[in-house]
């Protein structure tokens, strides 16, 4: 049964009681009041005021930047450790839009040295790497029997690289798991989609961007070559149309592709092809002058036979090609001295 409440029938405080009120108001004034250890002081939450928040620090980002912004920029740099892509830089150019019908112009990539300072104002053992963003390419010059857009790289850096067709949901890896090795020439093969995008990565690091095309625009029946260079540890992409047949059976088609500073990449000079041996076609010819920055020469038609490969600058030893009537050739100079050019047969690329 419930029981009443007790109101001590309208009586007052006793005197004990008051005493022993008295005595409690005296221990909670003490340090650790009735129940507390006496050890310390009592911890109060921190308020918005309090800088123990950090209340004005801004919040945590990652260091790695966001490559849509990268792209949308025309310029990036990419770190040399892991796929840390970081906004910003001082590229001059976003590639341009280019391509021609001779296919003799060329996607300019071109960027300028990054500091290799880290915050704090030591150097950076890691210097970073420029790269080529943004870029575009137009190739609508039909040299193929079937009705495709072929792709062929010439990997002239120093290292093992791939490419991803990123206008395809997912990201299409163009070659093998084994990649382009350094300095050769790839198999061609087919685009996906004729108004495309590119990526080219490290092989062995797949997130580390060297460069990209955002937009690469081949028609049907097109070859385009891609040469990817190395100045430093600087990236550079240049797209060409590629040509595959000759007007004559007798006549070979042949053009040139600096992708070494020969001790000044600034410098620019002609390269030439002097006729010699016994299968010697009795003629000389100068490709137009080039330099590292302005590197693809147009196409020259010469009669077919040996030919002594020199710069007229001297700056690297000359070399013999024999080339095959009916057929298109690109040699891409490598470097200076003995370093071999490498000699590609483009018509045969075409299949």
């Amino acid at each position: 049964m419930k029981k009443p409440m007790n109101n001590n029938n309208g009586k007052g405080l006793t005197p004990k009681t008051l005493a022993m009120f008295a005595a409690m108001l005296l221990l909670t004034a003490c340090d650790g009041g009735i129940f507390g250890t006496g050890g310390g002081p009592d911890m109060i939450p921190p308020t918005e005021n309090d800088s123990s928040m950090d209340a004005g620090s801004p919040p945590l980002t990652s260091e790695a930047g966001d490559t849509d912004d990268a792209a949308s920029s025309g310029t990036a740099t990419s770190g040399t450790e892991g796929a840390q892509n970081t906004t910003g830089g001082s590229t001059t150019t976003d590639g341009g839009t280019v391509g021609s019908t001779d296919g003799d112009t060329t996607g300019q990539g071109t960027t300028a040295d990054s500091s290799t300072e880290n915050s704090d104002g030591a150097m950076n053992p890691f210097p970073e790497t420029e790269i080529t963003t943004n870029a575009q390419f137009i190739n609508e010059t039909a040299v193929l029997s079937t009705a495709e857009a072929r792709l062929n790289v010439v990997n002239a850096s120093n290292l093992t690289i791939n490419v991803f067709e990123t206008s395809v949901q997912p990201d299409s890896v163009l070659f093998n798991e084994n990649g382009i090795a350094s300095q050769s020439i790839s198999n061609s093969v087919s685009l996906m989609n004729n108004e495309s995008s590119l990526d080219f990565v490290d092989n062995n690091a797949l997130g580390e961007l060297l460069g990209s095309y955002s937009q690469f625009d081949a028609a049907d029946a097109t070859l385009s070559t891609v040469f990817v260079r190395q100045l430093d540890a600087t990236f550079y992409l240049n797209a060409a149309a590629t040509q595959t047949s000759t007007s004559d059976a007798g006549l070979t088609k042949i053009r040139v592709v600096q992708a070494s500073a020969l001790n000044n990449a600034e410098t620019n000079a002609q390269f030439m092809l002097l006729a010699t041996g016994d299968n010697s076609s009795g003629v000389d010819a100068s490709f137009d002058p080039i330099s590292f920055f302005t590197p693809v020469s147009p196409y020259l038609e010469v009669p077919a036979g040996d030919y002594e490969f020199t710069d007229e600058l001297g700056r690297k030893d000359n070399e013999t090609f024999s080339l095959s009537g009916g057929t298109v050739y690109t040699i891409t100079v490598l470097g200076p001295d003995a370093t071999p050019s490498l000699l590609n047969n483009d018509s045969a690329s075409a299949n």
